[in-house]
């Protein structure tokens, strides 16, 4: 009796789902392919479109107003800002593609005296530049008292931003900048919001005594306030003004001298004033 061997039906269909689902694959790539390109198509035709209109005259700024200080000079510097292209694709004044940033950041480089700038558009093809100064506050001398050096201005931030005019009103300032530096155009004023304001009111409370500072010499926690017409100078501890200025009035009111027959007069511990004659 001869042995039989199992057959295995053949499964059919195995190829012919293999194939649809190949060519259904492929239907679905070519779908793709063009989905795509059309893509393309519109997207280069969009961005032709977008660089022909932004080249358009009239949407490209040709008038540029000043309002405040340096007009002509900031007006060129504004032009000169919008010269060229980006990626020689755009123009840089086209009025959509305005670079208000990089402006402004031009104008506060070139001219420290400027304390803020304001950009807006006027029309499709005008802007208008405000410019804000800084406002003196300190005139500052230098850090060593006394000095020949030319005196600077600075504002009420301790910023240092122009030479000082020999007719600046005021008392000088002698104090020391936040780091040393070849031109002290754009430094600090060291620790000058915390002692600005203090050593101001206290300038300000020696007119009630008919008297003016001069200068105002600060190093370390103190300060030397020299006196006008007499060569006297006054000291105190920075940061007790309040307290300085009470003990002044009620120095004043007892010194058995004319305070410009004085060397000094030394505040400095509460409640004690201690002042020395002139030889």
């Amino acid at each position: 009796m001869s042995a039989r061997t199992p057959s295995v039906a053949a499964n059919t269909s195995a190829p012919k789902e293999t194939r649809q689902q190949q060519r259904l694959a492929e239907r679905r790539r070519r779908i793709r392919r063009i989905e795509q390109s059309v893509l393309g198509v519109i997207l280069l035709g969009a961005l032709v479109g977008l660089v022909w209109l932004l080249w358009r005259p009239g949407i490209r700024i040709a008038d540029i107003e000043v309002q405040g200080a340096y007009g002509e000079e900031i007006k060129h510097l504004a032009h000169d800002t919008l010269g060229g292209s980006i990626a020689f694709l755009f123009p840089r004044d086209s009025i959509f593609l305005l670079p208000e940033d990089n402006i402004r950041t031009r104008v506060l480089a070139t001219y420290p005296d400027i304390a803020s700038v304001t950009i807006s558009r006027t029309g499709f093809s005008s802007i208008e530049i405000g410019v804000v100064p800084r406002v003196p506050a300190i005139r500052w001398c230098g850090e060593e008292y006394p000095a020949s050096a030319t005196c600077y201005v600075a504002d009420a931030d301790g910023l240092i931003f122009a030479s000082a005019a020999s007719t600046t009103d005021g008392f000088s300032l002698y104090a020391p900048l936040t780091e040393a530096t070849s031109s002290p155009i754009r430094a600090y004023i060291k620790k000058a919001a915390e002692i600005l304001p203090g050593v101001t009111e206290f300038a300000a409370a020696l007119a009630e005594h008919n008297l003016t500072a001069e200068s105002i010499v600060l190093s370390e926690d103190e300060a030397r306030v020299y006196l006008a017409g007499s060569g006297t100078y006054i000291t105190y501890v920075l940061g007790k003004e309040r307290e300085t200025i009470a003990l002044l009035s009620l120095t004043m009111s007892n010194l058995p001298v004319p305070i410009d027959s004085l060397e000094y007069v030394d505040l400095r511990f509460p409640g004690k004033a201690y002042f020395k004659k002139k030889e």
